[in-house]
């Protein structure tokens, strides 16, 4: 199985708090350190542990944080094709941890102007492409072509519709798999959650390529919806969170691990949710992520 992950390596400055701060507040923190982040990195990591033949194709921009991001990504030994561009700077993120809520301060830089011509002059070989993963980090036109071009040579299309506004419908008519959060899924559907169930047969109706949708519930564990109409709902494993950034990018990689590996839709969603849960004891989204070793071992 040969993986390409299309998308954004954005360097993240994590800031865990030990409290809801109260409105005016200011925080000192102790300490404050950056890691390799970005949804695609962060996946390309995931299914590159896990022992798939997977290659990242990411941008980075001129200034001093894309040459941190490109030492780092040296050294995780993954194979990357870059886009470079010295005219603009390197996406950088905020993820905020408190108690009772997670939120993430983004700023894309480069990975807003990434554009089909920059893929084009990658000459990728798209015969050779099993599997593309694709996410909401870059433009959608970007995205979509990309899509098109692993269609037409028979490859499957893996969207991580995050953000979800703006996901064009001609994206979604050549999805095979959609992996998503609630709240991105209440998006593409236009309905909350208790209302799923309904609308799911309907969006399998008007997306005839779609072969399943994979939903994580964060805390509450994750869901998968099959166009056969089996769906089922699996609770979270019990694990110390320090950092959740990674979860749903964990869970990505495993998934397509597992369904490769041949593995039933209940089998790839415990392998997910054993690699989420894993993924959330390090500090830092991209640099602790499971090894196939670490799954297997699971007790």
């Amino acid at each position: 199985m040969r993986v390409l992950v299309l998308g954004s390596t954005v360097v993240d400055m994590p800031m865990m708090i030990d409290h809801d701060p109260e409105d005016g507040e200011t925080i000192q923190m102790p300490r404050g350190q950056m890691y390799l982040g970005g949804k695609a990195l962060n996946q390309a990591l995931q299914l590159f542990n896990l022992g798939v033949d997977v290659r990242l194709i990411t941008a980075l921009g001129g200034d001093s944080l894309g040459q941190w991001a490109l030492n780092e990504l040296e050294r995780t030994s993954l194979p990357v094709s870059l886009i470079h561009n010295k005219e603009t700077f390197t996406a950088y993120a905020v993820p905020v941890a408190m108690p009772h809520k997670h939120f993430i301060f983004h700023v894309p830089g480069i990975n807003s102007h990434v554009t089909i011509s920059d893929l084009e002059e990658l000459a990728i070989n798209w015969e050779g492409v099993d599997i593309i993963v694709l996410q909401g980090e870059w433009p959608w036109s970007v995205s979509l072509w990309a899509a098109q071009q692993c269609s037409r040579a028979k490859g499957k299309v893996v969207l991580n519709p995050a953000p979800a506004p703006g996901l064009p419908h001609d994206l979604l008519r050549l999805t095979d798999t959609l992996i998503s959060n609630q709240q991105e899924l209440s998006t593409i559907l236009g309905v909350p959650e208790v209302e799923w169930d309904q609308a799911m047969a309907n969006f399998f109706l008007a997306y005839p390529n779609l072969s399943v949708c994979v939903v994580s519930l964060g805390y509450r564990g994750m869901r998968y919806f099959a166009r056969n109409g089996r769906r089922h709902t699996f609770p979270a494993f019990p694990t110390e969170v320090v950092d959740p950034t990674g979860a749903g990018d964990s869970l990505l990689g495993a998934w397509i691990w597992s369904i490769g590996q041949g593995m039933s839709y209940d089998e790839a969603a415990v392998m997910g949710l054993r690699a989420g849960a894993l993924a959330v004891k390090h500090l830092g989204a991209g640099t602790n992520l499971p090894t196939r070793k670490d799954l297997e071992q699971w007790l």
